[in-house]
């Protein structure tokens, strides 16, 4: 298994209700949307990324030594079998954090959350490049919702 991995790294959670924790973020490559204001354009120039194996990926994971994993992107729910990541991860004890701007879930998805829903948090940052949508099976999943503000506290347009 291998997936197209921009950056692993280790921070402090700056957003959200997890702020002030540190984690291990995944970024992996690739986005369904093209939203004008992204600062992560680098995630999906379909260049700035390594394949690395699933077990690399454990392995850089470890060594960071934090109990939480951040997956993002671009947009981690549309990676071939990021399923497969996430139940690895799991299965090694971390609790997960999902970054998506919420607009795909597939049933493989359903499913693992089904099972581990105590240990995945995933927040949602709805872009207004999809209409705001969330996909209705995720909706049951959210743990937080995102919204994007520019500098006049106006919701982006």
């Amino acid at each position: 298994m291998e997936y197209r991995v921009v950056e692993i790294f280790s921070s402090i959670e700056g957003e959200g209700s997890l702020i002030g924790f540190p984690v291990t973020f995944i970024r992996l490559e690739g986005c369904n949307l093209r939203c004008v204001w992204c600062d992560t354009t680098y995630s999906y120039d379909n260049k700035s990324f390594k394949i690395l194996s699933l077990e690399e990926i454990i392995t850089i994971v470890k060594e960071f030594k934090n109990l939480k994993v951040c997956i993002t992107g671009g947009e981690p729910l549309i990676v071939p079998n990021i399923h497969i990541l996430i139940e690895k991860l799991l299965k090694e004890n971390y609790f997960l954090i999902i970054e998506t701007n919420g607009t795909f879930f597939s049933e493989s998805l359903e499913n693992l959350y089904k099972n581990n829903f105590k240990n995945i948090y995933t927040v949602v940052s709805p872009k207004p490049e999809a209409n705001y949508f969330i996909n209705e099976k995720l909706i049951n999943f959210l743990s937080e919702i995102k919204f994007v503000v520019d500098d006049t506290l106006n919701l982006i347009n």
